[in-house]
């Protein structure tokens, strides 16, 4: 649940990270944009450009004489764009002798002042496109033979965003965003009803076990809880011994059942306030073989028989019943061995009262090496001295107990599962 959280804020971080760049990466292209279409594009007869050539030619005189004037000429007038830009919004001004008239003209609109021939684009042509060209012309009434001395041509560029090769980089980004992002949601909601299922089977056997536990433990009411204390110290054991939170867990189940064979243990033995007799005291060192054995098969969870039938053998090798010593004995067995031994001490029992804790500290140390591993009291100590042991359960129901052992860094977490 907490993973599913912690992915689903870092996926809307990256989003809104990405739209970020987009949005400030969109408004840079538009900043450009403006400023190289801002500023006109003067061209002067005689200049050279980069941006746009333009060649006026005379291409018809004739007498003219019927209407007052010398000379009736056609001008031609062509402008082609040179830049990789569009331009538009151009006009030209011509420079006119004096007393001339314009008889008709093309693809423009003529007006003449005192100070020349002003044309300005018809509707169709107010555009001319990166290579391409544009024309227009008149015909000039004068007395003159040399009538255009000089002209001016003034043009904007026009330039698009998806003439800006960054405007398609963003616009791919945000298509490979989207296209992420609904693939992305489309298997989460496909997967959410498999999530919601797998969860549910593990609540079933997460108070499947808990219940097992109970179980066992209603075998005696001086150790209610026992199971759960001792699966809770298990999995803080393995915690601070740098295991991995899957083995945590796994620790946790299998402390949970460590002492299912007490099942089989008859209550007036379990029960029995007084000194056992020799027969009785073997009687209640088989719960461990018959526990091991009720596990045997159980191979959904690593390491749960080894803990049921082991974690009464002692480092020395003077447990029971295998006899095994030392690392032979497998470490979970022996990690629940000081958490069962911590949860005995610390607990009230029939045939004693609960152990001071400067006495359980004291039996710790003493019997590390001999009943304990070396290694594993060291992280029990540490536990006493932090103060997040011991735990109390009792009364609590299954949910509260699987909160208390769902740690991370302390015994007083307030999630509400394992997970």
């Amino acid at each position: 649940m907490l993973k599913n959280k912690s992915i689903s804020r870092n996926w809307i971080t990256v989003n809104v990270i990405l739209l970020t760049v987009l949005v400030i990466g969109i408004g840079a292209v538009n900043a450009y944009v403006s400023y190289i279409n801002e500023p006109g594009i003067v061209y002067k007869s005689g200049d050279e450009s980069e941006d746009i050539v333009v060649e006026v030619s005379e291409t018809k005189r004739w007498s003219e004489k019927a209407h007052g004037y010398r000379y009736g000429v056609q001008y031609d007038v062509v402008m082609e764009n040179l830049s990789s830009t569009e331009l538009c919004n151009w006009y030209v001004e011509i420079q006119l002798p004096p007393n001339c008239a314009v008889d008709s003209s093309w693809n423009g609109e003529f007006v003449l002042t005192e100070q020349g021939l002003v044309v300005t684009p018809a509707s169709y042509n107010k555009t001319i496109a990166s290579g391409n060209k544009r024309d227009f012309g008149f015909v000039l009434y004068t007395d003159y033979e040399d009538n255009i001395s000089t002209y001016t041509v003034n043009v904007h560029r026009h330039l698009h965003f998806w003439e800006m090769p960054l405007f398609w980089v963003f616009v791919l980004v945000l298509f490979v965003q989207v296209v992420v992002n609904i693939t992305a949601l489309f298997f989460w909601r496909k997967t959410a009803r498999l999530r919601a299922q797998k969860q549910q089977y593990v609540d079933i056997v997460n108070e499947s076990f808990l219940t097992f536990a109970k179980m066992i433990d209603a075998k005696d009411p001086y150790t209610q809880g026992h199971s759960h204390r001792v699966a809770i110290y298990t999995r803080e054991l393995a915690r601070r011994m740098g295991k991995t939170e899957e083995e945590q867990r796994q620790a946790f189940y299998v402390a949970l059942l460590h002492d299912i064979g007490k099942i089989g243990v008859p209550d007036a033995v379990l029960k029995k306030t007084g000194k056992l007799s020799p027969d009785e005291r073997a009687t209640i060192e088989e719960h461990v073989q018959v526990g091991g054995d009720i596990l045997k098969d159980f191979s959904a969870i690593e390491g749960i028989e080894a803990g049921a039938r082991y974690h009464h053998e002692r480092y020395d090798g003077t447990g029971y019943v295998s006899n095994w010593s030392g690392k032979d004995i497998p470490e979970l067995a022996r990690m629940i061995c000081v958490a069962d031994a911590f949860d005995a001490m610390t607990s009230m029992r029939c045939y004693r009262p609960k152990l001071p804790m400067h006495v359980v500290i004291s039996e710790l140390k003493e019997c590390a090496g001999t009943q304990f591993d070396p290694d594993i009291v060291p992280y029990m100590l540490n536990m006493i001295e932090d103060g997040v042991v011991p735990v109390s359960v009792q009364g609590t129901d299954l949910q509260s107990a699987l909160s208390i052992a769902s740690i991370n860094g302390g015994l007083h977490a307030k999630s509400k599962s394992l997970y």
